[in-house]
């Protein structure tokens, strides 16, 4: 899952979550309405006498956090400096036929495991792992520990 998904994910819970607040703050207000009728403290007195519920502006106020959080992640775009970009394109360049269908299988899955990256491409694991050693020296991508595999991903 990327970013983005988990952007409109967060957004779509919150949605519900303000939805659901907005119902029970209803009930609860209809509540407070019944309990001050049997109130004998004065009207500016008596806590059930409220705007809102204290609960639930903290509430509402969770749940916009949250939303913003989400709509952040569905729109952050990453920076990529123009350096880095030329750079990128000259180490493109030097690659052979091999690393370059490595580095475009990476691309395409975002993170694949070094077996799996083995078997799309059609290579024996230490051709792959050999690739993959000269793909990270340059800086292209980069493997993580994961169990008894690598991850690897995109640099």
């Amino acid at each position: 899952m990327n970013q983005r998904q988990t952007g409109l994910i967060i957004v779509v819970l919150s949605i519900i979550m303000f939805i659901t607040l907005v119902f029970l703050t209803i009930e609860l207000k209809n509540a407070y309405a019944e309990l001050h009728k049997t109130c004998p403290l004065p009207e500016g007195i008596c806590p059930f006498n409220k705007a809102l519920p204290t609960l639930s502006i903290f509430a509402f106020i969770f749940v916009i956090l949250t939303a913003a959080f989400g709509i952040y992640l569905i729109f952050e775009k990453k920076e990529t400096s123009k350096a880095k970009i030329k750079e990128l394109k000259i180490s493109l360049k030097e690659l052979n036929k091999d690393e370059k269908k490595i580095l475009e299988l990476v691309a395409d899955e975002g993170a694949i495991f070094q077996a799996t990256l083995a078997e799309k491409a059609v290579m024996s694991k230490v051709k792959v792992t050999r690739i993959l050693d000269t793909l990270e020296g340059k800086g292209l991508i980069e493997r993580k520990r994961r169990g008894m595999s690598n991850v690897v991903i995109l640099k």
